[in-house]
């Protein structure tokens, strides 16, 4: 995906047009890329955000992080601190988008 972002952000330069009417992708898709195409590091993010970066939708990533709910606890407002988005990821392993930006 990240590759994709790219190849959109330099086909839009290129041609001066929106990136709208370069694919006709949906604004969901266009804030996933960028999303993912900014995965470096690990800092608080929403359970969306989270759920983007697996791949998956929120409603499995709820269901993915119900045994771990005690070792996790609950977020304070929208987003996960940085030491539940650890413990998320050491549960459920380090995400692929996340082992790539470290290559």
């Amino acid at each position: 995906m990240k590759n994709l972002y790219d190849l959109l952000c330099l086909v839009r330069s290129i041609l001066n047009i929106s990136t709208f009417t370069v694919l006709s992708i949906s604004y969901y898709e266009f804030v996933t890329m960028k999303l993912l195409a900014n995965v470096r590091e690990i800092k608080p993010y929403s359970l969306k955000e989270i759920s983007v970066i697996y791949g998956i939708c929120d409603k499995t990533l709820k269901k993915w992080l119900e045994p771990f709910e005690k070792e996790v606890g609950q977020r304070r407002g929208r987003y996960y601190n940085v030491a539940q988005v650890k413990l998320i990821f050491k549960c459920l392993g380090i995400p692929s988008e996340l082992e790539d930006a470290d290559t």
